[in-house]
């Protein structure tokens, strides 16, 4: 609540003072006063609360509160009424007595009407936007254990899909759509972290005082070329004019668990019985795998190395810690307001050889030198420190589903093992998850400085410089690891554990990315109700990327693992790439006494990533509201504080490609034939498209606001449509043109229309306060033109279809006799058992011509619903998630016996067999039975609903009372438990719904994470 609060604060101050100065003579000398004091505190948290209004009603008597909240006043015998307030407050009147003493306590303005909300290169107050956005505040989100900031609007904003697609430490960021998928190319959002371009991955959720999202044109269209896909605008904390010092220090601490593991049968004379099954099912001739005396050895035998039975699932995920530390310190002085925060993060990873610290300071000054002249200098950092297995987390994940219990994890002398029978396997998930190095260090620093002066009143003139500055180095050391017999202790090299043995590879990135904007802004208000404003501006950036990679092989040994140390097949490569973009830019404001209100914005950008003559794409927005709530015939209707309606139409582009496509590239150190000998040269490596241009989305909206009984509830109902055209994308190109990289060009069209719903309800019953909100939004995606239909391994895209719609062949169920399988016609080798496939094409047969539509990737519907309950102190909040209308792959795995691999626990209960027949899941067989089973790739089997409904976090917190606080020598303690992910509803059978819609193999589970915190103000 005290984020917007001093905005204003010393404005306001300085009137008042004035004010009491000349008026309280006149009051003194012509009747009597009394003294009165007090404390203005936030309800709630108890914090005192400087540069509330305090005024005796009907006179000009008042002060300010102070820094630590206090107040004094001389009030007037025949007062009846202090009145307190303050922009973004609810104001109070509290009846006057005679009293020498008043404390109050306020609360957040509930309607917000005058809340100032941040809009492209500016804020405004939310009751004259006629732009469809979401704001969210993060005081409240300082206790959830989010280690990446995009994790942060999930379930909380409508229109805005954010699927967390991996758990793991370091690349556990949340893919965010705004108003579905709309581009067959990159469709991340524009980040501007305070002005400046950037990531959510790399802010340090701690240093957030808002995220606001861009959805519609009229809002968007600003930011023309990168705006197409939405804009995601990060505010980051500052101090507050007329706070002393504040010393915060925010920390949790807790463990991770996964969302869900697949059950594997763990029993290796269980799994050996399966085995010959699958084998007797496919040839009742074939010899069995493992004989019965084998069986026997490792039903009986308590010799647990030679004859396990081993659980590799309970060895290789783990209760993983996580700790975080957060210190900052906020305040101002006469002219500069000031914060500086630290933060400390240290995550372990569910999986082995996972993990990941961060480090962040950030420090933000704004200084206001005098009255027309004002600065900010905003500069943070940032270092990680990323390790994960030398093949990757993906790699061992996979190696741990395919492990079977018949192999021992070590011998008996502690060496990694491998097994004799069936599959010698020389993969060794331990060993690949611990042995060998993979490390990822990156550091990225920020640099802005910006700078505004006025003019004359009214006109003002900013300046911003931004400097991003981003290093990453990677470091990978492949060690030689032996495996041993687990029957006689001979030993193998196991290679594959990190692939080539005693080799190294490091990589080398850099990026630097410097912004400059400058920009005129002009308000005026004409007579008392026409309320002008202009905006005009120029934007410039330049990026460079650069990187460096290098191996070496023939290192002598585990214990040297830098690239120096290598002595055989030397290697190193590195490119560099230069971008530029060119912005001039727009908008016009008008409202009549915040009535009718208009905007109409306009940008025009220049992108090096086309030619001449393409460069160049202009990009307008209008947009119209009507504060009905402010016509005279309103005014009776005291049930409604707030309705609008708005609209907006708006085009807005996207040039997300590959620098440089429009021209050749062309290759050196290609040799070719020239007088008989083999001689250096140079040979083009793409086919280039000089024609090819920006993408355009054209985009419309309608919208209503309402707010009802005092701010006790509040609706925001949008309809939109969004048309994107001249989608970029490369295309496939003939063999017959030589191995040329295939252009990008202007391919196809992409609509997505639907509707989005928020509803908040608050309100306080004496000491109980509580708010509610749901949101809902539909998305229904369709291609509305391309060329030829496009197909991708799982998916295609066809005009008419979704993006990305998955494309397989449809299991119509289970052979359930002979007599079926004949009639079928188009598996003639089927057994009964086996899976039915639809002959799609009706030629007699089954194969890749029979793929059909078979499911949507993208959600047609996505929802959450949050609450929020405070009594005497005690907190408790939730946060839900939902999506429907989704589905995903499940891991290759699921398959039974996948390439020797192990048997999930289902298939025990549920596969096909004369005794217990079914419709769903066939008989066990191997990958011999390809033809007419759920090997078969590309089959509907392996897709199911991904729908789910997911309790995202929840939290019970306790804030203790100023009487307990005062004597501690504190201004605030709060102490919480936390759960993340605790509850997940769904019939995903895969490892968690919340995934890439097109993972399989070495999915990295989403987690759990149970924390107990602590927030303390001094």
């Amino acid at each position: 609540m005290k984020k917007m609060f001093h905005q204003r604060g010393i404005h306001v101050r300085i009137v008042l003072l004035a004010f009491v100065f000349l008026f309280s003579g006149h009051f003194l000398v012509n009747g009597q006063t009394t003294s009165l004091s007090g404390t203005v505190t936030e309800a709630g948290t108890g914090i005192s609360l400087p540069g509330v209004s305090v005024f005796v009603k009907g006179t000009t008597i008042g002060t300010v509160t102070g820094s630590d909240g206090s107040y004094s006043l001389q009030v007037p015998s025949n007062a009846k009424k202090l009145v307190f307030s303050f922009v973004g407050l609810k104001t109070l009147e509290v009846a006057y007595t005679g009293q020498s003493t008043i404390n109050v306590q306020m609360e957040e303005e509930t309607v917000g009407l005058e809340e100032v909300v941040a809009v492209g290169y500016g804020v405004q107050k939310k009751v004259n936007l006629t732009g469809s956005i979401s704001t969210l505040k993060l005081d409240e989100a300082q206790n959830r254990p989010i280690a990446n900031a995009s994790q942060a609007l999930a379930g909380l904003a409508s229109g805005v899909t954010v699927t967390q697609v991996s758990g793991q430490p370091g690349a556990d960021g949340a893919s965010i759509r705004v108003r579905g998928t709309g581009t067959l190319g990159n469709n991340n959002p524009l980040v501007l972290i305070d002005g400046i371009r950037g990531s959510l991955s790399n802010v340090n959720v701690a240093d957030i005082e808002s995220i606001t999202v861009l959805k519609d044109a009229a809002s968007s269209a600003i930011y023309g070329s990168r705006a197409a896909n939405g804009v995601i605008l990060v505010t980051t904390k500052t101090g507050k004019q007329g706070n002393d010092f504040k010393l915060s220090y925010n920390a949790y601490t807790g463990f991770q668990k996964p969302t869900r593991l697949t059950d594997y049968v763990t029993n290796s004379a269980v799994f050996m019985e399966a085995v010959n099954t699958a084998i007797y099912n496919e040839d009742p001739t074939a010899t069995p795998a493992f004989t019965q005396d084998q069986i026997n050895q490792y039903r009986n035998s308590t010799d647990s190395y030679k004859y396990p039975n081993t659980d590799w699932q309970e060895l290789m995920y783990r209760d993983a810690p996580i700790t975080s530390h957060n210190l900052s310190v906020r305040g101002s002085g006469q002219k500069t307001r000031y914060s500086f925060s630290v933060g400390y993060l240290d995550q372990k990873g569910i999986v082995l050889g996972t993990s990941t610290k961060q480090y962040t300071a950030r420090l933000n000054l704004d200084t206001k030198v005098s009255d027309k002249f004002s600065y900010s200098l905003k500069l943070s950092g940032r270092h990680d420190d990323v390790d994960q297995p030398v093949q990757g987390s993906g790699t061992v994940i996979g190696w741990i589903e395919r492990a079977l219990p018949i192999q021992a994890p070590y011998t008996e002398d502690g060496k990694y093992a491998y097994s004799s029978i069936y599959f010698a396997n020389n993969t060794h998930p331990i060993a690949g998850a611990l042995e060998g190095q993979n490390n990822t260090s990156w550091d990225n620093l920020l640099a802005n400085l910006s700078g505004e002066y006025e003019i004359v009143s009214g006109l003002k003139l900013k300046g911003t410089v931004g400097v991003s500055n981003y290093h990453m180095l990677q470091k990978v050391f492949r060690p030689d690891v032996s495996l041993y017999n687990q029957m006689d202790n001979s030993v193998t090299i196991a290679q594959s554990v990190g692939g080539k043995a005693l080799s190294a590879w490091n990589r080398y990135d850099t990026q630097r990315d410097i912004t400059f904007v400058s920009q005129l802004d002009y308000t005026k208000t004409f007579g008392e109700n026409h309320n002008f404003g202009a905006l005009a501006g120029f934007n410039q950036e330049t990026n460079k990327f650069s990187r460096l990679q290098a191996s070496k092989d023939g290192l002598p040994s585990n214990a040297l693992s830098e690239i120096s140390a290598g002595s055989v097949d030397p290697t190193a490569d590195g490119y560099s790439v230069d971008f530029g973009l060119q912005s001039f830019f727009g908008r016009v404001t008008y409202d009549y006494a915040s009535k009718y209100l208009f905007e109409a914005n306009v940008r025009y950008d220049g992108s090096s990533n086309f030619a001449k003559g393409q460069k160049w794409g202009l990009f307008p927005s209008f947009s119209v509201g009507w504060n009905i709530s402010e016509e005279a015939f309103m005014e009776d209707v005291t049930a409604i504080d707030n309705l609008k309606i708005r609209g907006s139409w708006g085009q807005l582009g996207n040039q997300s490609i590959d620098p440089n496509q429009y021209t050749a590239f062309f290759n050196l150190g290609q040799s070719y034939s020239y007088g008989g000998s083999l001689v250096g040269g140079a040979a083009q490596t793409n086919l280039p498209n000089p024609d090819v241009t920006w993408e355009s989305s054209t985009q419309t909206d309608i919208g209503i606001d309402l707010t009802l009984w005092e701010g006790k509830l509040q609706l925001v109902t949008d309809y939109y449509i969004k048309q994107t055209d001249d989608i970029l994308r490369p295309i496939n190109i003939s063999t017959t043109i030589g191995a040329l990289s295939p252009p990008t060009v202007n391919l196809a069209s992409v609509e997505n229309k639907g509707w989005e719903f928020l509803a908040t309800h608050r309100n306080k019953i004496n000491d109980l306060s509580y708010e509610l909100s749901a949101n809902f939004t539909t998305n229904k995606n369709k291609v509305t033109s391309i060329p030829s239909p496009v197909i991708s391994g799982w998916s295609w895209i066809e005009e008419g279809r979704p993006i990305d719609e998955f494309y397989a062949i449809k299991m119509l169920g289970i052979f359930q006799s002979e007599e079926e399988v004949v009639a079928h016609k188009a598996q003639p080798t089927a057994k009964p058992g086996d899976v039915k496939f639809e002959d799609f094409n009706k030629d007699g047969k089954i194969d890749g011509d029979d793929r059909q539509s078979a499911g949507n990737s993208i959600p047609d519907v996505i929802y959450g619903f949050s609450g929020n309950i405070e009594y005497k102190g005690f907190n408790v909040s939730m946060i839900w998630q939902g999506v429907e209308g989704v589905y995903a792959r499940t891991e290759e795995e699921q398959k039974p016996f996948f390439n020797y691999a192990g048997l999930p626990k289902f298939w025990l209960d549920n596969a096909w067999t004369k005794e217990n027949p079914n419709n769903k899941y066939p008989r066990l067989t191997r990958g011999s039975n390809y033809v007419n089973n759920i090997w078969r790739n590309g089959s509907t089997f392996l897709i199911e609903d991904a729908s789910f409904l997911r309790l995202k976090n929840i939290q019970l917190g306790y804030t203790f009372p100023k009487s307990i606080t005062e004597r501690l020598k504190i201004d605030y303690l709060n102490v919480y438990v936390n759960a993340t992910n605790p509850l997940t509803f769904t019939k995903y059978r895969g490892l968690d719904p919340e995934k890439s819609p097109f993972g399989g193999r070495g999915s990295y589970s989403n987690v759990q994470i149970y924390t107990l915190g602590l927030n303390v103000t001094f």
